[in-house]
Parts: C-alpha cells; sequence; structure tokens
C-alpha cells in the first residue's frame, strides 16, 4: 500500500511538477501516460460488468428454455460399469446400456453416462428432452452467474493486461530516450572545453 502510495504521488510530482522540479518532458509523458492507463483501467470495470451482464441475460434465457423442455428421470442399468482403475482420481463417465420411460410412457432402451462400479439393476437419475432421449442437465442459476462472472472478470483482466502491455512499451521508449539524453548531456559537460577560472 505504501508503495502504491509513492509510486501515484511520484506521477502526481512529475506530471505537476513544482517550480525548481527535475522532471523533464519525457517524465511528463510518462506520468500522463501513467494517469491515463489508471483511468482506463478504471473505466474497463464497468465494462466487464456490462460484458458479464449481457451473457448473464443471454444464458439465462438458454437455462430457462433448458429448464422448460427437459425434465429429470430415473434409468435402470441393464449392464455393469467397469470399476475405475486403482489410484485413477478423476472418476470417469463410461457409456452403459440402459432402460428408462419417456414422457409420454413409452419404455426406451440405450446408452446412457454412468460413473464406474455400476451394478446391473442400479438406478441413475438421468435427464430427459420431450422426445425422451437422454439430454444433460439443465444449467441452473448458479452455473449462469458463475458464467456470467467469469466472463466479466475476464474481459476486465485482458483489458488490464493490454493497458500495462501499452504502459511498459511507452516507457520502455522513454528510457532509452532518457538515456540517450543523459549520455548526450555527460558527453557535453566531460568533453566541455575548460576555462581559464576551472580548477587544474
Amino acid at each position: 500500500m505504501v508503495a502504491s502510495t509513492n509510486w501515484l504521488m511520484r506521477q502526481y510530482r512529475w506530471l505537476l511538477p513544482r517550480r525548481g522540479s527535475l522532471a523533464r518532458c519525457w517524465d511528463r509523458i510518462e506520468a500522463a501516460v501513467a494517469l491515463a492507463v489508471l483511468i482506463l483501467a478504471l473505466v474497463a470495470v464497468p465494462v466487464g460488468v456490462l460484458a458479464g451482464a449481457g451473457l448473464h441475460d443471454t444464458e439465462a434465457a438458454v437455462a430457462a428454455t433448458q429448464q422448460a423442455q427437459r425434465r429429470p428421470a430415473t434409468a435402470v442399468l441393464l449392464a455393469p460399469t467397469e470399476p475405475a482403475a486403482v489410484g485413477d482420481v478423476d472418476v470417469r463417465t463410461q457409456n452403459v446400456l440402459a432402460w428408462w420411460q419417456a414422457p409420454d410412457g413409452t419404455d426406451r432402451t440405450g446408452t446412457i453416462d454412468a460413473g464406474p462400479a455400476w451394478g446391473a439393476g442400479d438406478r441413475v437419475g438421468i435427464w430427459l428432452d420431450r422426445a425422451g432421449n437422454p439430454v444433460s442437465e439443465p444449467m441452473s442459476g448458479a452455473t449462469v452467474l458463475g458464467l456470467a462472472v467469469g466472463f466479466g472478470a475476464l474481459v476486465w483482466v485482458s483489458c488490464l493486461v493490454a493497458l500495462l502491455l501499452f504502459y511498459w512499451g511507452v516507457r520502455s521508449v522513454l528510457d532509452r530516450a532518457r538515456a540517450a539524453a543523459w549520455a548526450r548531456e555527460w558527453d557535453a559537460v566531460r568533453w566541455r572545453p575548460r576555462s581559464k577560472g576551472d580548477s587544474k
């Protein structure tokens, strides 16, 4: 916190130097760019919020449609699933033959996704569309909110990275210009011919 405060004060002194300040045009340009980057980074916050809100509205409509068109059901496995490999912490789903009842009351047989070590006759919760075909679970409100927040944060971070890269590029150019100016001034002082009043 102290370091960031000192950095802001230094940029302020460079941007609005007092009388007798050693700040040069390079320093003023850098301070102005830093201030612009800071302002744009703050402006990018509502941009990220708006982007997240837009995605939330879109995905909320998709979730509402899915929830209206899909319903939960129970499937009965007709074959067992393979057990998980020893030491395998990643639980992989497997396609297994199962039976379930469609929304219209007809019996259906097909493959569904099930975890390892399920036995024949076990009941597994599934989701069906209006035609009675297995589909993925509809998105919940929490999923939609998580997607919106993540997308908004991604937009803001992307803007922030672009701004920081721009500031770094400008500062690199200004550092080279400062170094070249200091070298010219040092050469002028070092090779300045001595006058009679100069000490030997």
